[in-house]
């Protein structure tokens, strides 16, 4: 019987050159395989991917002590956590019954967690201001850093854009003359190419800051770059500065909340579920609508605001009339 880690590199080889599946959707299989064999290292072989051994290691999940921030110790997972892991998880063990090295996938005799979700996932007017005051006012940023930070942020509020994808845009996917942003399917979670409106809020802060990288000699395909050298900006670096802004800025918040911010936004200026669709970039409606399921719906009026004078989305006739061409 073939070693269980020799098999999960085949199913790595399949997902990276005949899937063309993203970098951060293979780290997510790794990372769930790697916290599977450092709790269960018994598990070596197929013939050990069994229920039992998965409610055990589920059971080790939420007793092991992790150290949070500086000192504290926390315990427990929340049920999407769970969920993520065995989604991660389940994609391997469905390969391996697929190629006949287990009989049966564990997970399909197990009932999948119910996962509420009672965050609140968009961004506040006051939440928002606070992030921009930082960056403009308050931060050491010089002004190549000021620019290109205002940029990253404003990708995700103003076009709801992914991170992977605005990591992974060129400076050719800007079209200042029609005011999209085109978006490579590529590089994009669903797969598919899209192209994004811009607003002249988003195109004024995408041009400066184009300029400032140029007067820099930035000369790199890459629209977001290095503060060190004319290279793409990295995912690590990515995280650095989301965690510096998320302490320094007195705002927490994970960047993905951005992307469900200008969903609600859209909504709240008269976008249609149908017409945000395109824009979201994604295959099913019902994706759509899970960002919309913590819409403020008695408070929608007053907490959800443009940055500029509450009208920062584009207009549903806007917005037709770009996808009509």
């Amino acid at each position: 019987m073939t070693n269980l880690n020799i098999l999960f590199e085949k199913f790595l080889d399949e997902a990276v050159y005949s899937l063309r599946l993203r970098e951060e959707t293979i780290k997510g299989y790794k990372a769930a395989y790697e916290l599977l064999i450092k709790i269960m290292p018994h598990i070596t072989m197929p013939q050990h991917i069994t229920e039992e051994n998965m409610i055990q290691f589920f059971k080790l999940l939420n007793s092991r002590e992790r150290i949070v921030g500086r000192n504290t110790v926390k315990k427990g997972i929340r049920r999407s956590t769970v969920a993520t892991y065995r989604s991660k998880l389940n994609k391997f063990f469905k390969w391996l019954r697929r190629k006949n090295y287990i009989s049966l996938n564990p997970f399909d005799e197990m009932e999948y967690p119910r996962v509420e979700y009672n965050n609140q996932q968009y961004l506040e007017k006051e939440k928002i201001e606070a992030l921009f005051n930082y960056i403009n006012y308050y931060s050491e940023y010089n002004n190549f850093l000021r620019k290109r930070n205002l940029a990253i942020i404003s990708l995700a509020l103003y076009s709801g854009l992914r991170k992977g994808e605005v990591l992974n845009l060129k400076l050719a996917d800007i079209d200042f003359i029609r005011k999209t942003i085109y978006v490579c399917g590529e590089t994009s979670k669903s797969k598919t190419d899209r192209y994004v409106l811009m607003n002249k809020e988003l195109a004024s802060l995408l041009s400066d800051y184009i300029n400032e990288r140029t007067q820099m000699g930035y000369k790199n395909e890459y629209f977001i770059v290095s503060a060190i050298k004319d290279t793409k900006f990295t995912a690590h670096g990515f995280k650095h500065f989301i965690a510096k802004l998320n302490q320094e800025s007195g705002v927490k918040f994970h960047f993905h909340q951005l992307r469900h911010t200008f969903a609600v936004n859209c909504i709240k200026n008269g976008f249609d579920i149908s017409e945000l669709q395109p824009q979201m970039g994604h295959k099913d409606i019902r994706m759509t609508g899970t960002y919309l399921r913590k819409m403020p719906t008695d408070r929608m009026r007053g907490n959800i605001e443009g940055l500029r004078n509450g009208n920062w989305c584009f207009s549903p006739a806007q917005f037709l009339n770009y996808i009509g061409k």
